[in-house]
């Protein structure tokens, strides 16, 4: 148990310390930065598959994969630029609204039945969303062209989610994040 809280801190640590990290390398392209923590993380984790034996995917959960880890690249790009226009907070923020994004993809076009405390969170959030970005709305400021970046990113997540849902039910968690985050 100890050793699953360790890893759970640094995980958290290392998420959470991210955009501040991003913000301050200026020099740095968004994609640059997207790449290698992506690459980083896919290293360690095929490093880990060769100590620890995983099932391979097959070639339709492969293919899905790969495909999510295309947007979750895609997501990160987005990500990583958006921090650079606007605050964390916004970035981080209307960053991660991809369960929105999922719900509307779900109930629209997927016709999936969801529980009214759902909805109500999902309302909340997007009222959270605009209390955020209200106050510097401006279609000229790079506030504002960061924050559609980082909606923008949000969609791509929620697209990422919903094409590897079924694979990541089916296989190891190690086999899965191994190939999105190599595609990614």
């Amino acid at each position: 148990k100890i050793k699953i809280l360790f890893l759970l801190f640094i995980a958290m640590l290392s998420v959470s310390t991210s955009p501040i990290i991003a913000r301050y390398l200026d020099a740095v392209p968004a994609v640059t930065i997207s790449f290698w923590r992506m690459a980083l993380g896919a290293i360690i984790l095929w490093f880990i598959s060769i100590i620890k034996k995983q099932i391979p995917l097959n070639s339709k959960q492969q293919k899905r994969t790969i495909i999510a880890g295309i947007l979750l690249g895609i997501h990160f790009a987005l990500f990583f630029g958006s921090i650079k226009l606007t605050t964390i907070a916004n970035a981080t923020f209307l960053g991660t609204l991809a369960p929105i994004f999922t719900f509307i993809i779900e109930k629209f076009i997927l016709r999936r039945k969801h529980s009214p405390a759902l909805i109500l969170g999902l309302g909340l959030a997007i009222c959270g969303a605009f209390i955020i970005v209200g106050n510097k709305f401006d279609f000229s400021s790079d506030y504002t062209t960061g924050n559609f970046l980082a909606v923008s990113c949000s969609v791509f997540l929620g697209l990422a989610f919903i094409i590897s849902e079924n694979v990541r039910k089916k296989v190891g968690t190690i086999s899965f994040s191994r190939t999105l985050f190599s595609s990614a």
